[in-house]
């Protein structure tokens, strides 16, 4: 273990973890410690660092590092900390790296440190205003809190939340009736704004649910299962664009799913409690597999007779919940049997085909599955992916005429330059001379742009020159575009972006053309414009740069903010 120094153990002690977090990002904090992973820490003289990830909507890179003298200095990738903002993320890594020093050490970041030969620690500074607040006696913070609270309505409704998390439950109505408080939103949450806002109050939910459940484990799962329900009641009336009320819900589930780890097997009826969170759970966030095995066999066994019941109602129906949930769960246990029944009693759309294939693979019925992905792909033959699934069987087997003539029909079908590529390489793999098999393309898709009017033409141009582009046949490509084409913006930036300097005339040729083309659609403040500009100013000799940036500033003289814009030589 890194020995710790006294600075880091007061830079890890509770009242300057408190001075850099608030009590809310802090109870955040600790609702991701168990989520903390890959910890690593280490000390290089009298520096101090500690890093990991940190598991929230995304897996987060997180770092923090300490120096005698100075607090706690930290890095995240999560999008909060790009402002530099103190994140939740950096404070449960703050708390993973004060638990990884255990023993006295963290007796010490919480009583304080021992005499040490070090210099003394400044605290971390604070406001005036601050330090004033502190000095004032509670009884007269206590009644100006209130007359604020009287005219705020914000401030009383955090007050009021406060006196709700802080006062004991004594029963799951009780608790029903925090969460619901805890949880409670304004009428509409149409404003991202809004939501982010709305989260981080209800964020508070985890600390309850979490404590409730290491005191009484029925009570929070009973709490977590409500708390559960009403995010998702909540989900359907809000803008949850950033997926800030989804990752709560999320984490509401692991807290429901550490519950019901703790409060050992259920009677059978919690089925019934069960269904209720799964039938509310449109993005299938419930962690059904940890769910399945804390259920234990009885209550396992009711959950999937239920499940059957439900799907034997309507066996013919492919997009029922019903389908959805009995065979999730079927995969969760590996009823293979059952579940190839399910998918077999109604193959119609290609995703049926395509889950049926998967489910064999799983199942480690490889030959069944290359059955079933040949007749999926003649029952839905323009459908892309189960050609793929096909083709890899195919290659897994050897069979590589079978390969290439798959890639033709999907080429054919769907060209793409990764197809083209994959075409090229199946051709070699079945003997086929590489540049007969590209002559044939080529040919083929000269004919599709003879043929080809509007937006038709327009793709076919567009794959050509990327495959140009691909290949770096920039004398194809150069030639080729000598004639004026019906090519999009996006494969010309490429081309003049990917072109060598020896082709510096024509790239800037390019970037004047896609100008010319975006000050046609373009309004201020002109970033894509300004972009192509200095493109354009990095391929042209400089005589040449100078003399057309002062024909821009008279073409464009009535667009102000573009002018102002331009770069000066």
């Amino acid at each position: 273990m890194v020995p710790a120094s006294a600075a880091l153990l007061e830079a890890l002690g509770d009242p300057a973890l408190a001075r850099r977090w608030t009590a809310a990002v802090l109870e955040r904090g600790t609702a991701l410690l168990a989520h903390v992973c890959d910890f690593e820490c280490a000390q290089q003289g009298a520096v101090s660092a500690a890093q990991g990830r940190v598991q929230g909507w995304a897996l987060y890179r997180v770092s923090l590092t300490h120096s005698p003298g100075g607090a706690l200095r930290g890095d995240c990738d999560c999008p909060h900390a790009a402002g530099g903002q103190a994140c939740k993320h950096q404070a449960a890594l703050a708390l993973a790296w004060r638990r990884h020093l255990g023993g006295e050490a963290l007796a010490g970041a919480m009583s304080g440190p021992e005499p040490a030969t070090e210099p003394s620690v400044k605290p971390a500074a604070e406001p005036d205003w601050a330090r004033f607040v502190r000095q004032q006696p509670a009884a007269e913070l206590a009644e100006r809190l209130l007359r604020w609270a009287a005219r705020l309505p914000e401030l009383r409704k955090e007050l009021q939340l406060w006196q709700q998390a802080a006062t004991p439950v004594e029963d799951l109505a009780q608790a029903k009736k925090v969460v619901t408080t805890v949880l409670a939103a304004p009428r509409e949450l149409w404003d991202w704004r809004q939501v982010s806002a709305y989260v981080r109050k209800a964020e508070s939910v985890l600390g309850l649910l979490a404590g409730w459940t290491a005191r009484d484990a029925a009570l929070g799962l009973g709490a977590a299962e409500h708390a559960w329900l009403k995010l998702w009641k909540l989900l359907d009336a809000a803008d949850d664009s950033n997926g800030e009320i989804q990752q709560l819900i999320v984490q509401v589930g692991e807290l429901w799913v550490a519950a019901l780890q703790a409060a050992g097997p259920p009677p059978a009826a919690y089925a019934e409690r069960y269904l209720k969170l799964l039938d509310a759970d449109d993005c299938g966030y419930l962690p059904v597999n940890a769910a399945l095995v804390a259920l234990g066999p009885t209550a396992r066994e009711r959950l999937l007779r239920l499940l059957r019941e439900r799907w034997e109602v309507d066996p013919d129906a492919t997009a029922t919940p019903a389908r959805r949930h009995y065979l999730r769960h079927l995969r969760a246990v590996q009823d293979w049997e059952e579940a190839l029944r399910v998918l077999r009693a109604r193959l119609q759309a290609w995703t049926d085909h395509r889950e049926l294939i998967e489910t064999l693979q799983a199942a480690g019925r490889a030959r069944e599955a290359l059955q079933a992905a040949e007749a999926a792909h003649r029952a839905h033959p323009q459908a892309a992916e189960l050609t793929e699934l096909l083709i890899g069987f195919y290659r897994r087997d050897g069979w590589d005429e079978q390969v290439l003539q798959l890639y033709r029909e999907l080429f054919d079908r769907q060209p793409d330059s990764a197809r083209y590529q994959a075409l090229l390489q199946a051709a070699e793999a079945a003997g086929q001379p590489r540049a007969a098999e590209r002559e044939r393309v080529w040919r083929e898709l000269e004919q599709r742009l003879a043929g080809a009017t509007g937006w038709r033409e327009s793709e076919v141009a567009n794959l050509m020159l990327t495959l140009w582009t691909d290949e770096g046949d920039w004398a194809s490509a150069l030639r080729w575009l000598q004639t004026p084409r019906a090519v999009g913006e996006t494969a010309l930036l490429r081309l003049a972006q990917l072109l060598p300097t020896e082709h510096r005339d024509a790239a800037a040729q390019i970037f004047k053309e896609l100008l010319t083309r975006s000050m046609r659609a373009t309004k201020s403040p002109y970033a894509q414009p300004l972009r192509l500009v200095r493109q354009a100013l990095q391929v042209l000799e400089p005589e040449a740069a100078r003399l057309w940036l002062a024909w821009l500033r008279v073409e464009y003289r009535a667009k102000r903010h573009f002018i102002e814009g331009l770069p000066m030589l």
